[in-house]
């Protein structure tokens, strides 16, 4: 049996002075017997595989840190170019000219090269190898011309055809235009596409009931548990009273959850207890999911591949077996439940003043929806009798909510109001209506709470110096920053200090004095505040989050700029998210062991690392199919109404048109600039407008506008209007 581990070998390699290595010096080196020999490659393997060590010209093994060899994964752009994002978090992305992605795929996980920095200190390079492949099966319009058969992928970031070599297609006959799945026989290279073989028909483009089948196989998401996977989530049953032992009983709490009407797990309920002493103890409690799933276990292997849940209008992709997730673990009503429990002291200021974590047990007394909190918590709607016994808690947690708020604004935490899309289908599945998702106080009163326990949490943590994995948003680069100023300031925004300066007109550039200066939270605020109520409000909210760094997971604390809060970590959903489940299973580590015990563990720092980086991976693939998933439904919504008319919003300007928002249904599609036949149409950058040459007709972001459905492709997912007229301008032409 080797004796030998990674981390062994890596600090070998590092701490070397020569390099790289073949694999009988490293057997010599590492004092490993023939025997061994097959258990050290496969070691080694492994190491290639995760990118720390690059197999060379000769059978050398060498250490990637050390070569000026960056690995990670491509993160392709449909028009061809992409970047490579690195697995070292620390490290920033490298871009990838079109040619330079001619052999890769999107996601595949690859080793590059940098060859240049330019004077922003951004990055491009190269492929130098591909470690490992994420598309051995790909979605696609299968299409034949005389002479050649191919499959047009139905991922926009697979931007190459997939060639059919004649034979290849399983005795399986596709039609012209037809969805079929494709096995990946030969991998693209510079001079030639990839090929495959058909090896499924899957029907026809415009079978709704595809949509989410496609979605699953275009972003790969495993939709079906291994047998053994279930088998161990059957053999698991209600908790012991040996093990309730461990947990201090807090069933006498009046206690609910409050979730959506279709949700089916929850994962945190609420508590207050209201002391004489004019403080309020609120209590955050979160299912103990490390209760069930064991480290190292087959249902935590499979809970780290999934890494996160994923919600489609009409079904999800559980990250845990529903024996877990609607069951053993779910915090239903009347049903004892082991949770982590977070016990937080506020004061009437909602100061938090002393806090307690603990494993305890629960016992729900109701399951609310948001519809039935936010109706008792209006002074307009009676609340009904079998809810009494629920008031004075809920509007003393509404009370509270709405402090600690208040407090957050106050430092500097930014309050993005965007609009979420809700699918309403009928028995049958087809699409009702789009509409906006409700956010009402009761929705706010939830995340408010959530906030609450995250950061407690994490600054516990922080607090012993233990290695733990935090929720991180780091702060917008300034060049960003200052185009996202100079568009506010084309709509009329101004920063305080600059009131004094000589008044502008709407649309001037923005004076040197402003272009120069870093907005601050404060800044950020204001101008969310000036818009608010306003056309452009939520195009300016949408621009602004495009602006800042994608929030990720790290074992690098470098803070929250979004909620401008110094340590932050995700520990409230550990049912639909890995990152959450070892937070809590730090915490029971951190109660059980002494902060040193912690802190001697060596590997604990790489393998929290390896799972915040595919964490933060297989969230940003969910959230794309969840978004595909909603994009697709629009534009079959849409198909029906080909020729109706509706009025809507500028949401957008660009050079080739702009983007209406409609007003009845959550639906946005683009006026082409070809479409404005009475004129024609420049693009003003500057001013963020779209204006006539003869007839100085504008478009501005905010305006009201009247348009006909003129066209919808399924395949592209893009609406199409015809403009019909200019109702209004939110600016004084």
């Amino acid at each position: 049996m080797l004796k030998i581990t990674e981390v062994k070998v890596l600090k070998f390699m590092q701490q070397s002075n020569r390099g790289p290595f073949s694999l009988r010096r490293l057997m010599v080196a590492l004092k490993v017997n023939s025997k061994e020999r097959r258990e050290l490659k496969n070691l080694l393997q492994n190491l290639v595989n995760s990118g720390q060590v690059i197999l060379i010209k000769g059978g050398k093994y060498g250490l990637i840190r050390k070569m000026n060899l960056v690995s990670g994964y491509v993160k392709a752009h449909p028009s061809g170019y992409g970047f490579v994002i690195p697995d070292n978090e620390n490290q920033t992305d490298i871009f990838l000219s079109p040619g330079k992605m001619k052999e890769v795929f999107d996601g595949d996980h690859v080793m590059a090269r940098v060859d240049h920095v330019d004077r922003h200190d951004r990055r491009s390079g190269s492929i130098v190898r591909i470690l490992k492949r994420a598309h051995k099966r790909v979605i696609g319009r299968y299409e034949k011309t005389k002479h050649i058969s191919f499959v047009i992928p139905n991922n926009p970031f697979l931007t190459q055809d997939i060639i059919i070599p004649k034979g290849k297609g399983k005795g399986l006959k596709p039609k012209k235009g037809q969805l079929v799945t494709v096995d990946i026989l030969e991998y693209p290279t510079k001079y030639r596409n990839p090929t495959g073989k058909i090896i499924e028909i899957l029907g026809w483009p415009d079978d709704p009931n595809l949509d989410i089948e496609i979605v699953i196989r275009d972003y790969q998401l495993p939709d079906l548990f291994p047998e053994q996977v279930l088998k161990e989530a059957q053999s698991y049953s209600e908790a012991t009273e040996d093990a309730l032992k461990e947990y201090s009983d807090l069933r006498n709490l009046l206690t609910f959850t409050i979730d959506g009407e279709k949700a089916q797990d929850f994962d945190d309920a609420l508590s207050l207890q209201l002391p004489h002493n004019g403080n309020m103890l609120l209590w955050v409690h979160i299912a103990d999911v490390s209760y069930y799933v064991k480290e190292d276990s087959d249902l935590d292997k499979e809970a780290f591949l999934r890494a996160t849940s994923v919600y489609f209008p009409d079904r999800a992709i559980h990250m845990l077996p529903e024996q877990l997730s609607h069951n053993l673990c779910s915090l239903n009503p009347g049903l004892d439940r082991l949770t982590i429990s977070v016990g937080m002291e506020f004061d009437s200021k909602a100061r938090l003043l002393n806090y307690k974590i603990i494993p305890g047990i629960i016992n729900s007394n109701e399951r609310m929806t948001y519809t039935q909190v936010r109706d008792i918590l209006s002074p307009e709607v009676k609340t009904p009798p079998e809810y009494l016994y629920l008031q004075s808690v809920l509007e003393a947690m509404g009370n509270l909510a709405m402090q600690l708020r208040k407090n957050r604004l106050r430092n500097g935490s930014l309050d993005f109001d965007l609009p979420e899309p809700e699918v309403i289908l009928d028995l049958r599945g087809d699409v009702q209506s789009i509409i906006r998702a409700e956010r009402n106080l009761a929705h706010n009163l939830i995340e408010e709470f959530m906030l609450a326990a995250n950061q407690v949490v994490a600054g516990h943590l922080g607090k012993l110096k233990i290695p733990s994995i935090y929720r991180i948003h780091e702060a917008p680069e300034e060049a960003d920053l200052i185009d996202f100023l100079e568009f506010v300031h084309g709509l009329g925004w101004e920063k305080r200090s600059d009131k004094k300066l000589p008044k502008k007109k709407c649309g001037d550039p923005a004076p040197d004095k402003m272009s120069k200066q870093r907005l601050e939270h404060k800044d950020l605020q204001e101008i969310m505040e000036y818009f608010e109520g306003k056309p452009e409000k939520a195009v300016v909210n949408f621009l602004l989050l495009r602006s800042m760094k994608q929030a990720r997971y790290s074992t690098q604390n470098v803070g929250h700029f979004g909620l401008a809060i110094e340590q932050y970590t995700h520990f409230t959903s550990p049912i639909r998210r890995y990152p959450d489940l070892i937070i809590h299973r730090l915490v029971k580590k951190m109660l059980n062991k002494t902060k040193d015990e912690l802190l001697e563990d060596r590997d604990l720092a790489e393998k929290l690392a390896l799972i915040a980086n595919h964490s933060s991976l297989q969230e940003r693939i969910a959230v794309e199919a969840e978004r595909k998933i909603i994009n697709m439904k629009r534009v079959r919504y849409m198909q029906k109404k080909i020729t109706e008319e509706y009025t809507g919003i500028i949401s957008g300007i660009t050079a080739f048109g702009f983007f209406v928002e409609l007003e009845k249904i959550f639906v946005e599609g683009l006026v082409h600039i070809r479409n404005l036949g009475d004129d024609y149409y420049q693009f003003d950058e500057q001013k963020h407008q779209l204006e006539g040459h003869h007839t100085k007709k504008k478009f501005h972001i905010g305006d009201r506008v009247k348009v006909r459905v003129a066209h919808v492709d399924l395949q592209k997912l893009f609406i199409d209007f015809t403009l019909l007229t200019k109702l209004e301008s939110f600016l004084d032409e």
